[in-house]
């Protein structure tokens, strides 16, 4: 993906938010958006190659990913204050949870298998990397686990007569 093509979708990303100011904060309609925004974000510094050394490649870099941070931490904010109504907008804040982990997923997978970007890492930056993924790893495991054993156990209730598997 060239330079210019990243400019392209961030100046998209930018107007679509500008445009976001003017829907009700909060709403559906503006989440959604600045979701959209996000994800585009992520898929640029998925996508995007080893910039040169050059000062304008590493400031793009730089300012790249920045607005991907800022976007991160929009969503965190947003997340914290959600407040939903109903079954539907539970569903669709969870949604939006598991998008961002997926996202997020995505880029740190990419970044680690980029030879060129992992060996930028010292060992003491992968030390606290892992350290980090392996506390948010058991956690999330845990939390399956449990999620398993208090709601999806029993999930779909079995007629005993008519299960052939009972």
């Amino acid at each position: 993906m060239s330079n210019a093509r990243l400019r392209a979708q961030t100046t998209w990303s930018l107007e679509i938010y500008r445009q976001t100011l003017f829907l009700e904060p909060g709403s559906p309609e503006q989440l959604l958006v600045l979701w959209q925004i996000i994800l585009n974000w992520w898929n640029e510094f998925r996508f995007m190659k080893i910039l040169s050394i050059n000062s304008e490649g590493s400031d793009a870099w730089n300012r790249d990913i920045q607005k991907i941070r800022d976007a991160i931490v929009f969503l965190k904010s947003d997340l914290k204050k959600t407040e939903p109504r109903d079954r539907l907008e539970y569903i669709s804040k969870i949604m939006q949870c598991i998008q961002f982990m997926k996202q997020s997923n995505i880029g740190w997978a990419s970044l680690l298998t980029n030879p060129q970007m992992a060996n930028e890492l010292d060992e003491e930056a992968l030390k606290e990397i892992f350290t980090k993924f392996r506390e948010i790893t058991l956690a999330r495991i845990d939390n399956d686990v449990d999620s398993i054993d208090r709601y999806m156990i029993n999930l779909i209730p079995r007629d005993m007569d008519t299960d052939p598997l009972a």
